[in-house]
């Protein structure tokens, strides 16, 4: 009895000796904590590269603003600007593409033109799925009041199960533990303590490996640009992929819905990657979802999955952007959002209520 009970005050010790330290420091970097996400508020990262993935820069700087975000500063008179979120996983993030060079920076360069009251920040956040983007619009996006949200959704999709503790994120939270189940009350519990918080996306981290889509051995340099997806490989997946992608177009659907509540207009952008067979033909089956699911909701969609040239030296693996292939992409979402933009916000234009660079005259073809 004595050991025991000697073990058991060894244990309560070392946890508070670990919640004590992991509040002080904490050096793992997780964004989740419980079902909240922490954002790496003023985080200044420097990458050294030397070539080892090519179309980077060899000396990668990303620094985060003081929301967390990657751009400009909160300017003091946001209700007067055109305020535009870019939300996704790494694909959005970019975090290996140095500052001015991701997409959503290569976006605003080309909007500014017309809109020059813009303020755009990058919201993106590795390895976020549109659980996560639930959470980050709910808990932190919607104070910002921002006009325009734009979702580059569908890599992070990817076998993900309908019944992840994220799911409960979009209902309203009363606070405090949930006794509802042990699933419930671990993440509940995660919200107040870092060791819980620690052990919980250990836990998920293991989860989330046996779902990750690898890229093929040989993606590489070596691959054909493909054409349409053949229907019968595309109608095999979706059999295949059926509960997945289902419980995905309800999680899109109801993002839309929480962005529209607020009055904020969501647009989607679907997920380019090369045509590496597996990556390619599974991802395009969600990317048909998010088509879909904007159709029935009348969300503007820049379909980058197929617009977006099929080229090797705009990727550096099998789906994430290099400088060049940012760029690419940054001009394509502008080119097609800049008419959209000028119809629903004519007041931001330069000259008020004037046309655009890409759009003057021209009717978007979007639903508004």
């Amino acid at each position: 009895m004595k050991n025991l009970l000697a073990l058991g005050l060894g244990c309560l010790l070392a946890l508070g000796a670990g919640e004590a330290v992991l509040r002080f420091y904490n050096p793992f970097g997780f964004r989740i904590k419980g079902d909240n996400i922490v954002l790496p508020v003023g985080m200044r990262y420097e990458i050294e590269n030397q070539g080892a993935y090519p179309g980077l820069d060899d000396r990668i700087i990303h620094l985060k603003n003081s929301l967390g975000f990657r751009g400009p500063e909160p300017p003091p008179d946001p209700e007067r600007r055109l305020s535009i979120l870019t939300v996704g996983g790494s694909t959005t993030e970019c975090f290996y593409l140095s500052e001015g060079k991701t997409w959503p920076d290569v976006l605003a360069s080309r909007l500014e033109a017309s809109f020059p009251r813009l303020w755009l920040n990058n919201a993106g956040l590795d390895g976020h799925s549109s659980y996560g983007h639930t959470i980050l619009v709910r808990d932190y996006l919607l104070g910002l009041k921002p006009k325009v949200i734009v979702f580059l959704v569908g890599i992070n999709e990817i076998g993900l199960e309908k019944h992840r503790p994220f799911d409960e994120s979009i209902k309203p939270r009363t606070g405090g533990l949930n006794f509802g189940s042990p699933v419930r009350l671990i993440t509940s519990l995660a919200a107040y303590s870092e060791v819980v918080s620690l052990g919980l996306n250990l836990y998920r981290y293991h989860l989330a490996s046996g779902h990750r889509l690898e890229p093929p051995r040989e993606y590489g340099r070596r691959h054909a640009p493909h054409g349409p997806v053949p229907q019968n490989r595309l109608q095999a997946v979706q059999e295949k992929e059926a509960p997945f992608l289902e419980a995905y177009g309800e999680r899109l659907s109801n993002l839309i819905r929480l962005c529209r509540r607020d009055g904020v207009r969501p647009v989607m952008v679907t997920q380019p990657t090369l045509n590496s067979d597996q990556v390619w033909i599974t991802l395009e089956a969600y990317n048909e979802v998010t088509r879909r699911v904007c159709a029935q909701e009348e969300v503007p969609v820049v379909d980058a999955g197929r617009l977006m040239a099929n080229r090797p030296e705009y990727f550096y693996d099998y789906v994430h952007f290099t400088n060049l292939g940012a760029r690419v992409l940054g001009e394509l979402i502008a080119a097609e959002l800049e008419p959209y933009l000028a119809r629903e916000f004519p007041e931001h234009l330069n000259p008020p209520g004037g046309g655009t660079r890409a759009g003057q005259g021209e009717k978007a073809a979007w639903p508004g």
